[in-house]
């Protein structure tokens, strides 16, 4: 199941030190302009095929995000169509992270 959360859903979760994977799914190009620290760049044109091969553990909670969050949304259906339990997408994705003033590395 897909859930929608927001920037700061996401922004607790790493503050809490909980253990979380955090997918960014835009290019490489636009990565070297900012990325959420400790996340895993997997462009949507490879993740079909090398998500399960990134993410090993169908029920491990997984954030994906990209610029707007319409990418990521559609990362987000194909981890649920491969059975993956715990995906969330970032709302408005760096767009919202970035106008919360929360930084990028």
């Amino acid at each position: 199941m897909i859930i929608n959360v927001q920037a700061e859903d996401l922004k607790k979760k790493i503050d809490s030190g909980e253990k979380i994977t955090i997918i960014d799914v835009r290019t490489p190009m636009e990565v070297v302009r900012g990325k959420i620290e400790n996340s895993l760049n997997l462009p949507l044109d490879f993740f079909n095929s090398e998500i399960e091969k990134k993410v090993k553990d169908k029920n491990s909670e997984v954030y994906l995000f990209c610029l707007s969050g319409s990418r990521s949304l559609i990362a987000a259906q194909i981890m649920d169509r491969k059975g993956y339990k715990n995906v969330f997408n970032i709302i408005s994705g760096l767009l919202a992270w970035r106008s919360k003033g929360y930084p990028l590395v």
